[in-house]
């Protein structure tokens, strides 16, 4: 009843007051609406905590994952946590203490239907069955494991390939065995990746095959933990995108491992850690990286946390008084483990072209930021300068080591 007066109130108000009724109509109705709002705040009270709790567990149960929860096993060993399905797609922050990882999600992969159609459409196809691995986070500290790493020709694990798996493997803390392959990605490389991992296409058109490669590598580990740095979110994944099915993978991660006890570095990665521990190591593929991070991990194991120079007394001084900078990539070598070499054998290395510069070692330019479309800008410094000279990779590794009778033995 008071709806139907309301509503003829309304009209003859509009009729009465013409033009000011734009104005008068929303007045009345929201006085109306307040009116009641106070005589039934009950009923809006019900409807508003009922839309709530529906909207709660409708979004909980669009948001549970559709698989099987893999079963627990429980241990005697208190050295490890487990914590099942994280996503670890994820690019979020680096994996916490606790953390391990499962991935339930491989079973299929997104491929192209056909290229026969102008919309790239997918679907999902069986991955070979095989086993799920769950992955355990160890704590305590190992004296018989293996340190793996592994190079790929992208980041993504089911769009790219394996083109190199390294690890070395240790008993009692001693090395005994090594392990290195390139693998048959199926695929050409891009020339980032080949400057960056230093593998070329030849290297690998003749390579094993993955499946090959992985059932290798899954016979040289063993029953031995896996030692990596950043292998929770990379490493492992790839490899069991790859057929990698070890029911059961026991892993520590330097990554977190050297953030939680060296905290005040500049960051984490491993040519970092490899300098503050004054490695003196190449570095430019996987198996170097292996040897590398094993020496990394047996110095934060066991708390020797200072920085160490490192011992360059070997390498002969064929460099001395010469001042060397770099520019371009090389396939054969990275540019930190050029400029290492420098100071190896007395150089002295400074990351631009200035006066003082004797020499630039010219390498292949494939920036894209180029000053003039060809050219880096040390490369035109050098250009016009009386007392730079400009020489390849060959020349530097000539005048370094021609008198080295350490590294030529």
């Amino acid at each position: 009843m008071g709806l139907l007066v309301a509503i003829i109130l309304i009209y003859a108000a509009y009729k009465l007051l013409g033009g000011l009724a734009k104005f008068v109509i929303p007045a009345i109705a929201i006085i109306y609406a307040i009116t009641l709002a106070v005589k039934y705040w009950w009923l809006i009270a019900v409807v508003a905590i009922g839309t709530a709790v529906w909207y709660g567990y409708d979004k909980k149960m669009s948001n549970k994952p559709n698989v099987s929860k893999p079963e627990v096993h429980k241990t005697q060993d208190a050295n490890f946590e487990e914590v099942h399905q994280p996503d670890v797609n994820s690019s979020s922050q680096e994996p916490t203490e606790d953390q391990v990882i499962t991935d339930n999600n491989l079973s299929k992969i997104e491929v192209p239907k056909s290229n026969n159609t102008e919309t790239e459409n997918t679907v999902s196809i069986p991955v070979r069955e095989r086993v799920v691995p769950t992955v355990h986070k160890l704590r305590r500290k190992l004296t018989d494991f293996v340190v793996f790493d592994i190079e790929t020709t992208g980041l993504n694990r089911y769009e790219n390939e394996l083109t190199q798996v390294s690890a070395v493997k240790y008993r009692n803390d001693k090395l005994v065995e090594k392990f290195n392959t390139y693998v048959n990605p199926h695929q050409m490389l891009d020339k980032n990746i080949t400057f960056l991992t230093g593998i070329t296409n030849e290297m690998v058109t003749n390579a094993p095959e993955t499946e090959t490669v992985i059932q290798q590598f899954t016979d040289f580990i063993e029953d031995l933990p896996l030692v990596g740095h950043n292998i929770y979110r990379f490493d492992i994944p790839f490899l069991i995108a790859k057929g990698f099915s070890v029911q059961d993978i026991y892993a520590l991660d330097t990554y977190p491992l050297s953030n939680n006890k060296l905290p005040k570095l500049k960051n984490h990665k491993l040519p970092t850690l490899k300098e503050y521990y004054g490695i003196v190591n190449r570095s430019h593929n996987s198996l170097n990286d292996c040897e590398t991070n094993a020496i990394v991990y047996q110095n934060l194991r066991d708390d020797r946390l200072d920085q160490v120079e490192p011992d360059y007394s070997k390498f002969e001084k064929t460099l001395v008084g010469l001042r060397f900078s770099i520019t371009g990539q090389f396939i054969e070598k990275g540019r930190d483990e050029i400029a290492e070499e420098i100071i190896e054998h007395g150089g002295k290395y400074t990351k631009t072209v200035t006066k003082l510069t004797n020499y630039l070692i010219d390498g292949t330019q494939i920036a894209t930021n180029l000053v003039d479309g060809k050219h880096s800008s040390s490369e035109l410094k050098a250009m016009t300068s009386d007392v730079t000279k400009i020489i390849s990779l060959d020349d530097f590794e000539k005048m370094a080591l021609n008198k080295s009778k350490q590294e030529t033995a």
